[in-house]
């Protein structure tokens, strides 16, 4: 490879270079967040969040265009993917519960995935055209697209199951254990409304961790306590 052709690709492309720029800066972020002595602190953990809040607001723009106060835009926004992660990114910037590190984990893999893309659509055919049809047959290749909808569906149970984390904090909270706020899951759950709108993942996820949580809450192995504290709390956030 030549580093010509590496310049090219950049300038070329500029908007599509900073974009996979940032999503590689957000797995890096993400990976050295769960390193020993270097990572699992508020720092460490705001770090990933604020480069994917710029990513998807630059994604969101690049997308939609200038902001624009209609029916239409909003709707095209509340719509849009890198809209739902850009409001993901800000609410756990807020929430500054560094064991919800688990927040992390579902833009991990969609970053992992469209840095794949990036590479086997852009930049392997830019800097090394003659093994551009090679590298698609490639085993590493092959196996990244059949983990690819078992990864997405994976990521979208643990947006839901989020819910449901931040929700037992939030519980933990009233009685002083913690820092979770009741308004956290209450914007959380506002993002799940417009996933499960645009989403099939998030809809299954919704079902099958609903269905689960609530053969729980419901059965005699429950304490009355529990079941009356979890009922209150998704009433208050709309949720039943």
């Amino acid at each position: 490879m030549e580093m010509s052709q590496l310049k090219s690709l950049v300038m070329g492309n500029k908007l599509q270079s900073a974009w996979a720029l940032l999503h590689m800066s957000y797995l890096f972020l993400s990976f050295w967040f769960y390193i020993p002595y270097f990572g699992w602190n508020v720092v460490a953990y705001h770090r990933p969040l604020k480069v994917s809040m710029i990513l998807y607001a630059f994604s969101t723009y690049t997308e939609l265009g200038m902001p624009q106060f209609n029916r239409e835009y909003l709707r095209k926004m509340l719509d849009s993917g890198n809209t739902h992660f850009l409001l993901y990114s800000i609410i756990f910037i807020i929430d500054d519960e560094t064991r919800l590190g688990a927040a992390l984990w579902p833009l991990f893999v969609y970053s992992t995935f469209q840095v794949f893309n990036w590479v086997k659509l852009s930049f392997v055919p830019a800097v090394a055209p003659s093994v551009a049809a090679e590298f698609r047959s490639f085993e590493l290749t092959r196996m990244f697209e059949q983990m690819r909808q078992p990864a997405l569906v994976m990521a979208a149970d643990l947006e839901v199951k989020l819910f449901f984390i931040i929700l037992v904090f939030a519980i933990l909270g009233l009685f002083g254990v913690g820092n979770q706020q009741l308004a956290g899951v209450f914007f959380y759950y506002q993002l799940l409304r417009l996933r499960y709108r645009v989403s099939p993942e998030t809809q299954r996820s919704v079902a099958m961790t609903k269905h689960t949580v609530d053969g729980y809450l419901y059965s005699a192995r429950c304490p009355e306590m529990i079941r009356n504290l979890y009922v209150k709390a998704l009433t208050w956030v709309g949720y039943v």
